[in-house]
């Protein structure tokens, strides 16, 4: 009976617990001065932009000016958030150390935020992160989920390949299939430039986390 009771009380607690978390991890996003914006759901831009579920998949690429940089630094991911439960977004981060060590190229909200805030205070580098905001479906969305989710185990070097693949497969087939971070930026740039109405392009420093406009943070 004793052990019963402990068993009991120990799963109340840790239901407690993540229900505490829960509520802490929503009011601490309230509390972000970005999100408290009326039109922030869509990129402060309502009359182009819509966000209808709360959903959104951004693609990062970070890049560098210097020779180790551009060796060890530059790199490419992708999130599928849902805002309105953090916990269910996904994150294609093939061979990249987001969240510390882990056995897998994806990773989920349970493990570690995903969004760009987070992610720009995770690291503490010299690169430039560049983000591109896919306007979507929700079937299209949900293509790119779907697809990041069926992803197994662990790759080296292959960042920017299977992000690029996924993209080219499950959102558009003129972004190109490529190898590099750079090579990925540069056909999401040409896309962007060609359908600006389905892309929301930002830069950021992953020093400052401060985002750049005009060439100023």
């Amino acid at each position: 009976m004793e052990n019963s009771c402990r068993k009991n009380l120990k799963q109340s607690s840790k239901k407690w617990v993540i229900a505490s978390r829960r509520a802490g991890s929503r009011r601490n996003s309230a509390l972000i001065p970005a999100n408290a914006g009326l039109f922030h759901y869509a990129g402060n831009n309502p009359v182009r932009y819509i966000d209808p579920d709360g959903r959104k998949v951004i693609v990062g690429i970070s890049t560098s000016d210097s020779f180790w940089g551009r060796i060890f630094g530059e790199h490419a991911f992708i999130m599928v958030i849902n805002e309105d439960i953090p916990e269910k977004s996904l994150m294609l981060d093939a061979s990249g150390h987001y969240g510390g060590n882990r056995s897998a190229d994806i990773l989920d909200g349970y493990l570690i935020g995903i969004s760009v805030k987070a992610y720009l205070m995770y690291w503490d580098t010299d690169e430039k992160l560049t983000t591109f905001e896919l306007v979507l479906t929700k079937d299209e969305e949900g293509k790119i989920k779907n697809a990041i989710s069926k992803i197994e185990g662990r790759s080296w070097m292959s960042c920017a390949s299977i992000a690029s693949e996924v993209l080219h497969k499950k959102f558009s087939s003129e972004i190109e299939e490529c190898c590099t971070p750079i090579g990925l930026l540069e056909s999401l740039m040409k896309y962007a430039k060609k359908h600006s109405d389905k892309v929301i392009i930002k830069n950021y420093s992953l020093k400052t986390d401060q985002e750049i406009k005009d060439g100023k943070e």
